[in-house]
């Protein structure tokens, strides 16, 4: 089969059961429309590789559904998303409240240090590498809520909800803003913390759901047989510039694994990840990268989300699709 899509006039609406997500690129808004045009033809509940889970909603929308999801991201936070709210238990009040009091007790180490007064005051450093400290204390199963909690009140607290550079001041500046809220920017951790939890709690499916864990790395390679194969790789505009996920959230990994710091350039302002850009990233080479993932899974159902003005182009991909696929419709 090809992918299960058509020409249609595209009302975005949140679905009943969705974590918010301050995720960039993330499926939220269209989620009960995605699943509906992806599942039409399909048996249920089925089998699917959700290939970039990002922020972990089409995961998320795939598992409460009861379908089993193999989740892969080269992003930890990605892998945190998905093992907590489609495979992790309920944060208690009482591990909540000694997350938030590790963090205030924290005088500091490496991240804080280094961080300081790039994305957060010394203060909010200190309390974020303690609360990541704690967690990291738990058993692996029961960190992706906390996590996920951690990362969404970093979120909130940034300009553009992003780590991409080092612009604190903007937090600082004494300016008419047509953006943000400074009144959220300026809000302590632990209020942010609480308040997530609770919704993380109120959107977490059981333990009981989760087949396997989340994968950190590529989709191309892994295998299996599914009846759906959803990509949404990180875009290429037609300048051949691509979306730098690693840039944008690999603070998170280092809160997640603090031995990335050994990573970090040092030499960058905001001082982001080293890692080598993956073929999906590379204009030269992310075709062959798709032409190896639909080999890969010949006779699958493959679902793309793309951009128009991307590379590859529509048509690029409906031609690669169609010699693999009894089926190819496209979505605009």
């Amino acid at each position: 089969m090809g992918i299960a899509a058509r020409q249609l006039n595209l009302t975005p609406f949140v679905p009943q059961h969705s974590y918010s997500t301050r995720f960039q690129g993330s499926k939220r808004r269209i989620l009960g429309w995605l699943l509906q045009s992806l599942t039409t033809h399909l048996r249920h509940p089925g089998q699917v590789l959700d290939g970039f889970s990002g922020s972990g909603v089409v995961s998320y929308g795939f598992a409460s559904m009861g379908w089993k999801v193999t989740a892969v991201d080269r992003l930890w936070s990605s892998y945190a998303t998905v093992l907590g709210f489609a495979g992790g238990a309920s944060v208690t009040k009482d591990v909540t409240e000694a997350i938030i009091e590790h963090g205030l007790v924290c005088e500091g180490g490496p991240i804080s240090s280094t961080y300081r007064d790039i994305f957060f005051f010394e203060d909010e450093m200190r309390w974020l590498e303690g609360a990541a400290e704690f967690i990291r204390s738990l058993p692996e199963s029961d960190r992706g809520l906390p996590f996920w909690a951690l990362f969404q009140s970093a979120l909130a607290k940034r300009p553009y909800n992003l780590f991409h550079r080092a612009n604190l001041n903007i937090r600082t500046r004494e300016v008419s803003r047509s953006f943000g809220n400074k009144t959220t920017w300026d809000r302590p951790f632990p209020e942010h913390f609480r308040r997530f939890v609770d919704e993380a709690n109120s959107y977490a499916l059981g333990p009981e759901v989760m087949p396997a864990l989340p994968i950190v790395g590529d989709p191309i390679d892994v295998a299996g047989d599914y009846d759906l194969v959803y990509l949404d790789p990180p875009y290429i505009n037609r300048r051949g510039i691509g979306t730098p996920y690693d840039e944008y959230y690999g603070f998170f990994d280092i809160l997640w694994n603090p031995d990335l710091m050994r990573q970090i350039d040092q030499s960058r302002p905001h001082k982001p990840l080293l890692r080598q850009r993956s073929q999906w990233e590379q204009p030269t080479v992310i075709f062959e990268a798709f032409r190896k993932i639909t080999e890969t899974h010949s006779g699958t159902t493959i679902a793309i989300s793309y951009r128009t003005d991307g590379i590859p182009t529509v048509s690029q991909l409906e031609q690669l699709l169609s010699q693999r696929c009894a089926t190819v419709e496209v979505l605009m």
